[in-house]
């Protein structure tokens, strides 16, 4: 795949740049996948090849790191959807390690798949450590004022979480984040929404 990908962009003539904005769809088309409601084996499958394809083209271009990071995320996210929680820890303590010294959303979905890696051995305590880690992330991300659309997926999914081991005040918060990271201010006082589609 990441053959295909890079021959593709040399047949355009700017390898470089053709070649991440390829890698850049096949990310975003492998996040989609994962974050279907029930994908197949099939799709699992492609998703896998395209978000390592993503991972390896942006390891190869200097100033693609955050991109990098975030395909090793989407990897994560595949493998964890895939039954493999272990290569999927495995690959969100890479990502982390990409983006150390610089915490973004990134960052922040990296601790959540590690969260969620928790939730199906570890238990409880493990998942609330990386919850708490993804939120302190995504405060720090979210105090610029423009509407974010990523940002709102992810306050969403730790909402998600936090309500998988029962901390409801804080399952709240987070999805009130996620209305506000999208321009939907404090007019919803109490009102709480766990439409996944507001942000997808």
């Amino acid at each position: 795949m990441a053959v295909r990908l890079a021959d593709d962009a040399i047949a355009t003539g700017r390898p470089a740049r053709m070649a991440v904005r390829l890698a850049r769809i096949a990310m975003e088309w492998s996040r989609l996948t994962a974050s279907a409601s029930s994908p197949t084996d099939v799709q699992l499958d492609e998703a896998r090849g395209y978000a390592s394809a993503a991972a390896q083209v942006f390891s190869a271009f200097a100033g693609t790191a955050a991109e990098h990071a975030m395909s090793l995320v989407v990897l994560a996210q595949v493998q964890l959807r895939s039954g493999d929680p272990d290569e999927a820890a495995r690959l969100a303590g890479s990502a982390l390690d990409v983006m150390a010294g610089s915490p973004g959303v990134t960052a922040a979905n990296a601790h959540l798949v590690l969260a969620q890696v928790a939730l199906t051995g570890e238990g409880n305590g493990t998942a609330v450590a990386s919850l708490r880690s993804a939120r302190g992330i995504l405060e720090a991300a979210t105090s610029a004022a423009e509407p974010n659309r990523q940002v709102a997926r992810s306050w969403r999914e730790l909402g998600d979480l936090y309500g998988r081991v029962g901390a409801k005040e804080d399952q709240t918060a987070a999805y009130r984040r996620a209305l506000e990271s999208v321009g939907v201010r404090s007019a919803l006082v109490g009102a709480v929404t766990t439409d996944s589609e507001l942000v997808r």
